[in-house]
């Protein structure tokens, strides 16, 4: 990490920065009622801290529930707003992948030739859809499982989208969420002085994420990072410069808000936001 360009990291660290303000903008839009955007962003932050010692799709949604709970919205509406948020960034989150794939596979420049256990993996997900659907009791259980959250979602997700504006921040600052998180990897691997096509980029993040939000470890410890170097390493980065840039990628997106995000979170209990 010492041989890292200083202004990259800058440029990286601000990014980094960007995405609290992406997320803060992403729960505003799908909440009808008025929220301080300012306290939103605290709360954000405050996630980062508690993603130490829970998964990463579990902890900031919780504290966003009990967030807009303080706010006296219902706990039911506050679940549902917090699930039209994230089944809004989970379709982005696919439709991004899907474009940008398309994008760094049109050009043999930008292709990415993925490692042979991804294949393996990814049949093995396949099978494992399929025999879940193919059991009486697997469909039972994935019905139980999604069907109490399209309840509350769907009619939460129709009410934001009586309000354009809502609905547009909402969706605008899940679009702002992935692109700062892909801009801050391009600029760490730039701090390298080997430049990846965006494109190659934003699927590695975009793979390496969705990998890290299945995980059971607190933030994807681990997994995280051996996905996105391997994805930076299929991407043409000699090993070396990929596992530097992964690292400080992650020292940046998750290691460094953590004393910003314990403080935020002990400033809103005080507060009794939280």
């Amino acid at each position: 990490l010492r041989s890292a360009d200083w202004r990259w990291s800058i440029v990286a660290l601000a990014l980094s920065a960007a995405t609290y303000i992406g997320a803060a903008m992403s729960l505003s839009g799908f909440v009808a009622e008025r929220l301080s955007f300012f306290r939103t962003l605290l709360v954000q932050l405050a996630g980062s801290f508690v993603t130490l010692v829970t998964p990463a799709a579990v902890g900031g949604a919780a504290l966003n529930v009990r967030y807009l709970q303080r706010k006296k919205i219902p706990a039911p509406v506050a679940a549902a707003s917090v699930g039209v948020a994230q089944v809004v960034a989970f379709v982005l989150h696919i439709l991004l992948l899907v474009v940008f794939a398309a994008i760094a596979g049109t050009s043999t420049k930008d292709s990415i030739q993925p490692p042979k256990w991804a294949y393996f993996v990814l049949a093995g997900l396949v099978v494992v859809a399929l025999a879940v659907l193919a059991v009486p009791a697997g469909r039972r259980l994935l019905r139980a499982r999604v069907s109490p959250i399209f309840g509350q979602v769907l009619p939460r997700l129709l009410e934001v989208a009586q309000h354009p504006r809502k609905l547009a921040l909402g969706i605008g600052g899940a679009l702002l969420l992935s692109a700062t998180y892909i801009l801050c990897l391009a600029a760490c691997v730039a701090a390298f002085g080997r430049p990846v096509p965006i494109a190659s980029i934003a699927v590695v993040y975009l793979t390496g994420s969705a990998i890290g939000s299945i995980l059971p470890t607190p933030g994807g410890i681990g997994g995280v990072e051996a996905a996105l170097t391997a994805g930076l390493t299929a991407a043409g980065l000699p090993g070396a410069v990929a596992v530097s840039s992964v690292l400080l990628f992650r020292l940046l997106t998750f290691w460094f808000p953590v004393p910003v995000g314990w403080a935020a979170l002990s400033f809103l209990e005080r507060k009794q936001v939280l």
